[in-house]
């Protein structure tokens, strides 16, 4: 809340993170990322447009999977966009002593955009909220496992998407076209496909 507003269609947000020593559970560092704006513009105009960090998973001691989400009332599909990227905190300013970043200067975590998965889209995400390592791969590319709960709605489904990156190490920009998917899907008290 100190920090500035949530993103909207005009404006980004930050996420603070924090770093931890796990032996002490001490806080060692904080850590600012920027969030994008929202992706679409709602309909009707008015109506909620917010874009979120939904998820993270370190890589290593400097870099993170993040998981984005925007949700536009009455965007296409059911209104999710989901961006995966790349983000190091290499340079990055520590900020836990700024009690506010409103006005304050500092180097935020770096990002690239790995994946784009939009509303409507050849697969249309739902509330994805989760991100962890999946196998690796017979041609040694590693996956990735993004899950989606729904919310205990009638209109809305779980979704466990398996990402694999086909080249390790590669940064560009993946979409539906260029990665493999699997998506299971389950309605509110079904049972996943086989």
């Amino acid at each position: 809340m100190q920090d500035g507003p949530l993103s909207t269609t005009a404006t980004t947000s930050t996420s603070r993170i924090i770093i931890y020593d796990r032996p002490t559970g001490l806080r060692e560092a904080e850590y600012l990322y920027v969030v994008d704006k929202a992706q679409d513009l709602p309909n009707p105009a008015g109506s909620a447009a917010n874009n979120g960090l939904s998820e993270m998973l370190a890589i290593n001691d400097t870099q993170f999977l993040m998981v984005e989400g925007s949700f536009s009332v009455g965007a296409p599909g059911r209104g999710d966009n989901i961006r995966m990227y790349l983000a190091d905190l290499t340079g990055a300013t520590d900020v836990q002593n700024v009690d506010s970043l409103v006005g304050a200067s500092y180097t935020p975590l770096s990002k690239t955009l790995l994946l784009t998965m939009p509303a409507g889209g050849a697969i249309s995400p739902d509330n994805i909220e989760g991100i962890t390592f999946g196998p690796t791969l017979a041609d040694g590319s590693q996956s990735f496992v993004l899950v989606s709960d729904n919310n205990f709605s009638g209109t809305q489904v779980t979704q466990l998407i398996l990402v694999a990156v086909p080249e390790p190490g590669t940064l560009g920009v993946l979409s539906a076209a260029s990665i493999g998917l699997l998506v299971r899907r389950r309605a509110k008290g079904g049972s996943l496909p086989r």
